[in-house]
């Protein structure tokens, strides 16, 4: 089971972040990329990133959903823009 990073806009266009992935793996790999956009981002849209990453650490500080396959579900995160996810393959 692989799963695929990614981000799409709200005008329909998408980004394919990272491919062939766990489910761990790519919760983590999110976190960190989201993390550096944040770093490089306006203050103004800091509030929105703060929000986008604790909803992203509740998934990857959770030992019951990182540990367990059963848990593991497609899952998005919203901003104004778009939205960030994780979706098996």
């Amino acid at each position: 089971m692989t799963w695929s990073v990614g981000f799409a806009t709200n005008a329909g266009e998408s980004a394919l972040l990272y491919h062939d992935v766990t489910f761990p793996d790519g919760i983590r790999k999110l976190y960190e990329y989201v993390q550096g956009e944040a770093e490089q981002s306006e203050e103004s849209d800091m509030s929105e990133f703060e929000t986008l990453l604790a909803d992203i650490s509740d998934i990857k500080d959770d030992p019951g959903i990182m540990d367990d396959p059963d848990q593991w579900e497609d899952e998005e995160f919203w901003i104004e823009d778009g939205h960030f996810y994780i979706l098996e393959d």
